[in-house]
């Protein structure tokens, strides 16, 4: 079944399904580029174990292959000053377990359906300030990274070097903790059975780091295999 979002202040010009016994269909009007003129929207889905969606905005149409027959679509605004809208669709797994969402986010321009971003393995996505933020359950926190549209109407991630963990973890081994990246020997061991604050977390070079806090002044970096270990996590 197709579920559908509308902002608040979009007027549907036509029924949300022309033929109400079939849940796998809708079909109503919007302006989606910014003319003045409402763009004509079809969205399905169909196939027995193979999931296909097609979405088709006026004579042009988009078809992707998907795993899932749980689908949300939704008229969203990344940024109200241009007067486009953008189409979000989102797909969850049919397993139940975290990072099981996918998020596909198209445009209509020029009388052209293309994709402005595809994000999988994440568990929400969020819209404010106009920005996107996508959501990833990492087990023991949640990561939200920032994406915003650029002058080609892409959707391109904020480039933060730290994210905000803000978690306070009791550590079940000690911690060997370095006081920089670079640095191969630990400047200080934290005993285990001690809580540890985590403030950030960054990825350099493909590795994982995080920044911990232990007391009021002892501030320095781990890698995350070291962190989850020391403090029994790797399961999670």
């Amino acid at each position: 079944m197709i579920n559908m979002q509308v902002p608040r202040d979009v007027a549907l010009e036509a029924s949300l399904n022309r033929f109400p016994s079939k849940q796998n269909y809708i079909f109503f009007r919007i302006d989606l580029d910014g003319d003045n003129k409402p763009d004509v929207i079809d969205f399905k889905i169909f196939g027995k174990e193979r999931e296909l969606f097609e979405l088709r905005v006026n004579n042009t149409s988009l078809k992707k292959f998907i795993d899932s027959k749980d689908i949300t679509l939704r008229i969203i605004d990344l940024n109200p000053d241009d007067k486009i809208k953008e189409i979000m669709i989102q797909t969850n797994s049919p397993l139940d377990h975290r990072n099981s969402y996918k998020f596909y986010f198209i445009k209509y321009l020029n009388h052209k359906l293309s994709y402005i971003g595809l994000y999988r393995e994440c568990d929400g996505a969020n819209f404010t300030e106009n920005h996107l933020q996508i959501v990833t359950d990492m087990g023991w926190w949640v990561k939200k990274e920032r994406y915003f549209l650029n002058q080609s109407h892409i959707l391109n991630k904020v480039k933060d070097e730290y994210l905000s963990v803000d978690v306070n973890l009791r550590l079940v081994k000690q911690l060997p903790v370095l006081k920089k990246r670079k640095m191969h020997a630990p400047i200080f061991y934290i005993p285990a059975g001690n809580k540890i604050s985590v403030l950030f977390y960054t990825i350099v070079n493909e590795k994982e780091w995080y920044v911990i806090q232990y007391h009021d002044t002892m501030i320095g970096y781990t890698t995350a295999q070291i962190l989850e270990e020391c403090a029994g996590l790797e399961n999670l």
